[in-house]
């Protein structure tokens, strides 16, 4: 069961504690804006995440009779609210999906930010315990997952039919994860080989193409000084598994990535860099959230190269140096993929009269109406954000290929669709692998927040990219 902070509070995930939630009206001031309204009654009408007790917020935003008519357009109709309706129709959605949906059906439904989903399917756990691996040894767990959405892993493979190129994978891990369950996995041989193997069979049975290893990080969180060798190790276990499964099989062989970190004491820290690259097909190398509130100052979330006034550790907290700290370190250029982030960092200025990169700062900004987190938006957000003309928005050119705006004591770190094409065109120059971005669900998935399209930075970073990049899938 996971921990609910208190009504009044919000976690936060960068400090791991529950934080004082502030007022998302001042912020979002769009309360008569239909298109706000809609996807936000959407939203309040879902169970909030992360939570299991009856303590539901009763608030909804009120609608005219013309925003009722466009939710009643999509299948998005005002009904009862209350708890017990709601968990009563929410066991009928689970049973519904255990028991398979009609393909020409489509679901109503947004995943969220935070590896959570904010609609709860059912009763169960969202972190539930395996039952086939002795969970406490030593006194730790070993390893969770997710309750199993088969639909879910269905509808993602079926676009296949669609774009037979399409490789999916599955990942395990992620920041909430930490690092106690990897370290205690990998460190024990029955264990690593329990887990390549019900992974492996697992892949299999759902269809996907491959495994992301998420683990942030090895050395650090709640991990052992050694881990990065026991990574290593694991996979390396996991690729000749992997290997004799699809000789025995006749079936292509499973892929292996890593969703690692672009800091350079992280990565001399957790990795092996020039062994696993030799193991990984490719690398997700994590080049986002380079500053945040908990420096206690300004900074760009992602800025892409160094600035002219960035000196000593500063400099090194840009994504180009993230790649080439891997490059250095032997990993080939064709393997690397450069994150690129869909959401924004805010800060709260300590003084609404300093406002500069590297202003002080005394806490998160005001959380979201949809992503609900604090200091942390999602790209759709951020264009509610611009439709008030208060904000002042600059550009942080040459070097950071960045943006930033601020109003009042609020502080935004952000990308527009320019930098993100910037991103696109670097990655060609450098030839890397490619691009990922953090994460889907962050886009304009609707294409009415920005208007320029549905997944408009998703689209316009694919749009810059060869159809045939160097590779070896």
């Amino acid at each position: 069961m996971l921990y609910r902070c208190p009504s009044q509070s919000t976690f936060d995930e960068q400090m791991q504690q529950c934080v004082n939630k502030r007022t998302v009206s001042d912020i979002f001031p769009f309360d008569n804006d239909p298109q706000f309204r809609r996807v936000a009654n959407f939203v309040i009408a879902t169970s909030s995440p992360n939570t299991y007790d009856k303590k539901i917020s009763s608030h909804q935003f009120s609608l005219s009779s013309s925003a009722t008519k466009r939710m009643e357009s999509i299948s998005v109709k005002k009904s009862d609210y209350s708890y017990e309706n709601r968990k009563e129709k929410l066991k009928i959605d689970s049973m519904k999906r255990m028991s398979g949906i009609n393909d020409n059906e489509v679901e109503q439904g947004v995943l969220w930010s935070n590896n959570y989903p904010i609609i709860k399917l059912s009763d169960t756990p969202v972190l539930e315990q395996k039952t086939y691996i002795n969970a406490r040894a030593n006194g730790r767990n070993t390893y969770k997952s997710l309750p199993i959405n088969e639909n879910l892993y269905r509808r993602v493979n079926q676009l296949k039919n669609q774009n037979p190129n399409l490789k999916t994978l599955l990942g395990v891990g992620g920041w909430n994860m930490k690092s106690e369950a990897f370290s205690a996995v990998v460190r024990n041989v029955e264990k690593r080989r329990a887990f390549i193997f019900d992974t492996i069979n697992y892949l299999r049975k759902h269809n996907f193409d491959g495994f992301e290893a998420d683990w942030e990080f090895p050395g650090s969180r709640g991990g052992n000084s050694n881990d990065k060798y026991y990574f290593t190790t694991f996979l390396h276990e996991f690729k000749q598994a992997a290997i004799a499964q699809s000789l025995v099989t006749g079936k292509p062989r499973l892929l292996l990535a890593a969703a690692v970190a672009a800091g350079r004491e992280i990565v001399t820290t957790a990795y092996e860099v020039e062994k696993i690259s030799k193991i990984l097909d490719f690398i997700n190398i994590m080049t986002y959230d380079f500053h945040g509130a908990w420096q206690n100052r300004t900074g760009l979330n992602a800025p892409l190269y160094q600035q002219a006034n960035d000196f000593g550790e500063e400099a090194l907290l840009n994504q180009d140096f993230g790649v080439a700290l891997w490059l250095k370190q032997g990993a080939p250029a064709h393997k690397l993929v450069l994150g690129i982030p869909l959401f924004a960092r805010t800060f709260l200025l300590a003084r609404s009269n300093i406002n500069d990169l590297r202003s002080p700062v005394i806490d998160n900004g005001a959380e979201g109406p949809f992503t609900r987190s604090a200091g942390f938006l999602s790209y759709f957000e951020i264009c509610l954000l611009q439709t008030d003309n208060s904000w002042q928005i600059h550009s942080i050119v040459p070097g950071a290929e960045s943006q930033y705006m601020f109003r009042g004591k609020e502080w935004v770190s952000f990308e527009s669709l320019e930098s993100v094409r910037k991103r696109a065109a670097y990655v060609v120059a450098n030839s890397l692998g490619g691009m990922f971005v953090w994460s889907l669900d962050m886009d304009d998935f609707i294409g009415s927040f920005c208007h320029k399209g549905a997944y408009p930075y998703i689209k316009n970073s694919l749009s810059l990219l060869p159809s045939t990049m160097l590779s070896y899938l």
